[in-house]
């Protein structure tokens, strides 16, 4: 029992410095918060900045691949007008030929007939 009244004596001779290590421990406490506060300010910010920065790449990209679909729109629309012309090519050849076989046609044929008269 001696050994606890002996506790309870220097409990309360070190009141005094409870109060003061209480001051302390809390100016201490808002020492830590506010230097957390900090960090997850700069944190933020640093998340923040990083954000921009994806969606400035994002950006970038999309303008990017927009320019991309232009150039190969272009190319598709050129290759369309190549193709439509070489389709009035081919079809233009072939109105020739056709042109050009019933002239043979009819030619073979009056000869075959002016033969036959003959006979």
């Amino acid at each position: 029992m001696h050994h606890a009244g002996a506790m309870a004596s220097a409990a309360g001779a070190l009141g005094g410095d409870d109060r003061g290590a209480s001051a302390v421990e809390v100016r201490q406490l808002q020492e830590m918060v506010e230097a957390l506060r900090i960090r997850l300010e700069d944190q933020e910010a640093s998340g923040a900045a990083g954000v921009q920065a994806a969606v400035q790449r994002s950006t970038e990209q999309v303008a990017q691949l927009e320019a991309l679909v232009q150039v190969l729109r272009a190319q598709l629309e050129q290759a369309d007008v190549a193709r439509q012309d070489q389709l009035a090519d081919a079809e233009r050849r072939f109105r020739d030929e056709r042109e050009q076989l019933t002239a043979t046609i009819l030619a073979l044929r009056a000869q075959l007939e002016a033969a036959d008269d003959r006979r």
